[in-house]
């Protein structure tokens, strides 16, 4: 690949440009004008304006990670939405609407992003907007002409500036020829005017175990993990379901038999998530002490604020916590009084002392 990029580099076809921190590469004037002359299909639709050499813009999954929006495990909803979002936009010649995808961190939104970049054959250029400027997002928007899927992960953050501007670029009356995909964790934090801009909202469900095992199970199988009975659900469970966490787990679990022909087992799993302050519910050090604070220092119930000042950590990291041991039944939310411990919290930090 490297070898092909320095050849049209050479020949003046394409050039390096830097967006938010990460070498990138577009096509020049020359670069386009080979591109035309090489295409087939000599009509503006999206698919015919990719790049004649397009393979270091296309997106590529992790090991293990689905290949296309068939081989998604769960978010069935989510994908039917997407792929008739697909279908419309080959049938008409129309780029696909733009799309908004919400949901809980790690749940695979930024994946889907770049599926969807697979599956219309044109590169993925990923913007994420904590880390971006102003001047990346329009070096971004204005090579995205092209003919790219364009994610602006975790849209709930960018700045004011980069929300203007992105106001501009994403009006629905506009002739933009790339593909919207916005992804974030706080769809509520966004401006209305923003919100709109997306033509479809679709929300990413947390996993059943279920659906976590089924992926735990082949992601181990494309790492070359081997895994005894029940490993899958052990992780799986131990990950809460979540698509990223499955990943560090099975991650962490390959160095356990790193060198040897173990096979990965559940009393070898087990024992490692105790020795680094983990249990199989994937409760750690700091959401124990979030709960044990819950029971010791509060009467009745304690905002997110308070929990903030108490512990020390940041209101992101709280909320996302919190929202994961409400899934478990350990607290429950009381509306404007807070988080308290429910019975079931009680009775886990009991067992936990014992």
């Amino acid at each position: 690949m490297h070898g092909a990029l320095a050849n049209l580099e050479a020949r003046a076809l394409i050039e390096r440009r830097t967006v938010g921190g990460r070498l990138v590469y577009r096509r020049t004037d020359a670069g386009q004008t080979a591109a035309g002359s090489a295409l087939r299909d000599e009509s503006t639709s999206l698919l015919s304006s990719a790049a004649v050499e397009r393979c270091f813009g296309l997106f590529r999954p992790e090991a293990g990670a689905p290949a296309d929006l068939s081989q998604l495990v769960g978010q069935d909803g989510g994908r039917q939405i997407i792929e008739h979002n697909l279908r419309w936009a080959q049938r008409t010649g129309h780029v696909p609407a733009s799309m908004l995808l919400y949901g809980a961190s790690g749940s695979g939104k930024t994946l889907v992003a770049g599926l969807v970049s697979r599956s219309l054959g044109v590169p993925l250029i990923h913007l994420s907007m904590p880390a971006v400027a102003y001047d990346d997002v329009q070096t971004a928007l204005d090579m995205a002409e092209d003919g790219s899927v364009v994610c602006f992960d975790e849209l709930h953050t960018a700045p004011r500036r980069v929300g203007d501007a992105l106001l501009i670029a994403l009006d629905p009356g506009g002739d933009a020829r790339y593909v919207s995909v916005a992804a974030t964790t706080d769809p509520g934090a966004l401006g209305p005017s923003l919100r709109r801009r997306f033509e479809l909202e679709i929300p990413f469900t947390d996993y059943s175990v279920t659906e976590a095992e089924e992926l735990a199970r082949r992601r181990a199988a494309a790492l070359g993990l081997p895994v005894g009975p029940g490993v899958p659900y052990l992780i799986a469970r131990a990950s809460r379901a979540n698509p990223a966490r499955i990943s560090r787990l099975l991650k962490e679990g390959a160095m356990l038999v790193e060198g040897t022909q173990n096979v990965l087992s559940c009393e070898q799993l087990s024992e490692y998530l105790a020795l680094t302050n983990r249990d199989e519910r994937g409760v750690d050090a700091i959401e124990l002490e979030m709960l044990v604070f819950l029971r010791d220092q509060c009467e009745a119930a304690a905002g997110l604020t308070k929990l903030v000042d108490a512990l020390g950590l940041d209101l992101k990291f709280i909320r996302e916590h919190m929202h994961m041991l409400r899934q478990e039944g350990l607290v429950q939310d009381r509306g404007k009084q807070g988080h308290a411990l429910t019975p079931s919290g009680r009775a886990y930090l009991a067992d936990r002392a014992s």
